[in-house]
């Protein structure tokens, strides 16, 4: 895995940040085993995918789709009820044999511990207004982040994005949907 150790990740430096990042080929194995481990410790309940909905993800696997996927983002640890959902085969039994590539708000890329969290995950940074207030910067930045998902989805990686860029208060933390 090509790692970004020296890079700052400051928002004026977006556009490096992307182009270290959106190449960065994870270790297939690793990720499937922290999910391995993570299924372990989480335990999902998926209710908007059932038996045929999650054959219909595998038969899309197969024939080389991949799967962007967008949950409600309710506790911190969200991610990882999703990469144990993945791993139990409740998002079809396909999903888990590619990389999955995670949108993260930049802040957890800004110390070296984090970072190197984050790239071991797949993780992508997010510069969000709400954190930068510069909108021209964040749009741009994030247009450079679209960019590089779409690399990464037509390298082979699935994606997850928490779409409402912020945990919610919805309720129970077992419930991804």
């Amino acid at each position: 895995m090509k790692t970004s150790e020296k890079l700052s990740f400051d928002i004026e430096n977006y556009a490096k940040v992307y182009e270290s990042l959106k190449d960065n080929e994870p270790d297939l194995a690793f990720l499937q085993s922290q999910n391995a481990n993570y299924a372990q410790n989480f335990h999902p309940d998926v209710v908007s995918v059932d038996e045929s909905t999650a054959d219909d993800l595998d038969a899309l696997i197969d024939d080389g789709h991949r799967v962007i996927i967008c949950p409600n983002h309710i506790v911190y640890d969200d991610q990882f009820y999703v990469a144990a959902a993945m791993h139990d085969g409740k998002l079809g039994s396909k999903i888990n044999e590619h990389p999955t590539t995670i949108i993260a708000k930049d802040e957890y890329f800004r110390d070296e511990q984090g970072r190197a969290f984050m790239e071991s995950m797949n993780a992508l940074p997010a510069y969000r207004y709400k954190d930068h207030g510069q909108l021209g910067l964040v749009g741009r930045a994030g247009a450079a982040l679209i960019e590089a998902c779409t690399h990464r989805l037509v390298r082979g990686d699935n994606l997850v994005i928490f779409g409402e860029g912020e945990r919610n208060i919805t309720g129970d933390p077992t419930r991804v949907q």
